[in-house]
């Protein structure tokens, strides 16, 4: 049975025990198996991306808030220790974060030149503090300046450097990404220089469209979407080492027609993908789970929110192997509003449970990950009265709930 928590339990909470600062938002007290903390600005809109467990038991946080890249780390109960924002007087962004086994922190978004009128993918190495050691703009080297956005990365511990993906535009608008880009980038900042003096790829075929990186044995694959309108579909694109594409392949014929977003994808087995994002199906806006074998393309998918209107951002596969837990958001009444949507899903396809959580405007879950007893953290974006959307950190049991 899906559990709805009410605009009016945040309200009052937010009204009795929330206090501003210049650090933002803070919502206390701890509860035992599970917690619902806000952060980011108290006057500007704040806008979530991930959250990682960290080492030592608590979570650090990324996303955006006052136009800049926002990263927190908290303890095991959601008390921020420390939150930081990185940027400059232009719109940045703040998207993806890992933590490094030396307990430095890497993060990556977006960030945006006034000087040049143009944005790149910005990365930046904190030590466990929040305290930046370097930060690197890498802008597009075409002939011709293009906007390009950073979405996710992911660690090569075995050539000492990083795997960047997001996407660049052709134009002008910073929003009209019209291709893939990926960047190597060595473990100081500096870009790896390959075959012919390579430092990036960019893929321009098809709106391809990068959200999500993950490595295998010897590859990178990144995972987004590609085609236009009624054509778009999922894709999944391999790269050696060397930055040489090794295969690819499209789903676009689930009548899941404009894949508008797929967000994330996992590796299942060998040469088996999952993948969680949203499309338009039947008229309406929906998640889906999707599982495919690479490059035999033989399909199981899912769809999302009980037949609700709904949307896929993030998925983690847990850790007996048994299925999944996707977050998304789920239109949740007739003026258009939508709640967080968690669902955990067996690898056969059966729901195990769905739950809403989530008040009387737009709330969306963004990223998940599995917590060492056996529940989940989830970071989401929420808004809450005045009209101020933050940034919400909550952590759930076995069984989709916060208990108190």
């Amino acid at each position: 049975m899906s559990k709805k928590v009410l605009f009016l339990f945040f309200y009052s909470i937010l009204t009795s025990i929330l206090f501003c600062s210049c650090n933002g938002l803070n919502v206390k007290p701890n509860y035992e198996k599970g917690f619902i903390k806000f952060f980011g600005s108290s006057s500007n809109p704040s806008f979530a991306s991930q959250v990682q467990v960290t080492k030592d038991g608590g979570y650090v946080l990324i996303g955006t808030s006052d136009n800049d890249m926002y990263i927190a780390k908290t303890d095991s109960k959601g008390n921020k220790i420390w939150e930081k924002k990185y940027g400059g007087i232009g719109a940045d962004s703040g998207r993806a974060i890992k933590e490094m086994p030396d307990g430095s922190l890497m993060a990556l978004g977006t960030y945006y030149s006034p000087l040049v009128s143009v944005s790149g993918m910005f990365f930046l190495k904190l030590n466990p503090s929040g305290d930046s050691i370097w930060s690197k703009v890498y802008f597009n080297k075409g002939l011709i300046k293009r906007n390009s956005s950073g979405s996710d990365f992911v660690y090569d511990d075995n050539l000492n450097r990083f795997c960047l993906v997001g996407a660049v535009s052709n134009n002008i608008s910073i929003n009209s990404y019209r291709g893939a880009l990926l960047n190597l980038v060595n473990s100081d900042g500096s870009i790896t220089n390959l075959i012919g003096n390579q430092t990036e790829l960019y893929i321009n075929g098809l709106n391809t469209l990068a959200n999500s990186v993950i490595l295998e044995s010897d590859l990178y694959s990144l995972g987004g979407v590609s085609g236009n309108n009624s054509d778009a579909g999922i894709q999944i694109v391999r790269f050696n080492k060397n930055l040489v594409e090794s295969g690819r392949t499209e789903q676009n014929n689930l009548n899941m027609q404009e894949s508008i977003n797929s967000t994330q994808i996992l590796k299942s087995v060998e040469n088996s993908y999952v993948v969680t994002g949203s499309s338009i199906n039947n008229g309406l806006l929906k998640g889906y789970l999707l599982q495919f074998d690479f490059p035999n393309n033989n399909i199981k998918y899912q769809l999302l929110g009980n037949g609700k209107s709904s949307s896929g951002q993030s998925v983690v596969g847990l850790s007996d192997g048994s299925g999944y837990v996707v977050v998304g958001s789920v239109i949740s009444s007739t003026n258009g509003s939508s709640d967080i949507y968690i669902t955990k899903i067996k690898k056969d396809g059966t729901v195990v449970w769905e739950k809403n959580y989530g008040g009387i405007k737009q709330d969306v879950g963004k990223y998940v990950k599995e917590t060492s007893d056996g529940g989940f953290i989830i970071l989401a974006t929420m808004t809450l009265e005045p009209n101020s959307e933050v940034i919400a950190l909550f952590k759930i049991d076995e069984n989709g709930d916060i208990k108190n």
